[in-house]
């Protein structure tokens, strides 16, 4: 059990990017549903919970079951692994040559605001695109 003294300051705080633990303190999601005990009231392996997994805005782990900020994909480290599969976190990554005005992550290409007046190719498999606010004719 984890030892929650002088965790009354984090009753009401909100957890960006985090686990909430109930009525005390954030976890990150990493840490939701892999089969340990994090949080104080358990609420981090609640069945309900691990059954209906979802990751808004953030990537989900196919075989560990847990979420990744978007930070933790492509950074080098395989946070998604179990006995099965390791490191799909890192196995999207890798667009190829990014174009010099836009920003690649992964297999996402973002060109937004670039004045570009076409779409970037790739050598590699393109899952997103964003193009917002340039000049496509």
């Amino acid at each position: 059990m984890v030892n929650v003294h002088g965790t009354s300051h984090c009753l009401f705080y909100v957890c960006p990017f985090h686990f909430k633990c109930a009525n005390t303190f954030c976890i990150p999601h990493k840490y939701v549903c892999d089969n340990i005990f994090d949080c104080p009231e358990e609420d981090d392996e609640f069945q309900s919970l691990c059954n209906n997994l979802t990751c808004h805005h953030m990537f989900k782990c196919v075989y560990g079951s847990h979420c990744l900020h978007p930070d933790r994909v492509c950074d080098g480290y395989k946070d998604c692994s179990d006995n099965t599969f390791h490191g799909e976190d890192e196995a999207v990554c890798g667009i190829g040559v990014c174009h010099p005005k836009c920003f690649c992550h992964g297999h996402a290409l973002s060109c937004t605001s670039t004045n570009l007046t076409s779409i970037p190719t790739s050598d590699k498999k393109m899952l997103a695109l964003l193009f917002r606010g340039n000049d496509r004719h």
